[in-house]
């Protein structure tokens, strides 16, 4: 049975049906995304050189550096947020 569902925070209304998933062309399907090449990886172990000074790192696990071209604007609703 489809249900009404109200995103709380925008108030956004949307139509969930999820026995529509078991008609022909409703099933969820995404090719794999091919093998990375470990040479040319800029972000596998040994290849620090490749990326941008990292400011912290757990080795084999996470490693964080700064972004060379910034996902948004510094100042946001006035504020400066570096």
């Amino acid at each position: 049975m489809p249900e009404l569902r109200i995103d709380p925070l925008t108030g956004q209304r949307a139509i969930v049906a999820g026995e529509r998933a078991g008609r022909p062309g409703g099933e969820l399907s995404a090719t794999p995304a091919p093998a990375i090449d470990p040479e040319s990886d800029p972000f596998a172990e040994g290849h620090e050189d490749r990326t941008p000074p990292e400011l912290y790192a757990l080795r084999g696990e996470v490693r964080l550096m700064d972004q060379k071209v910034a996902g948004l604007d510094q100042k946001i609703d006035g504020l400066d947020h570096r």
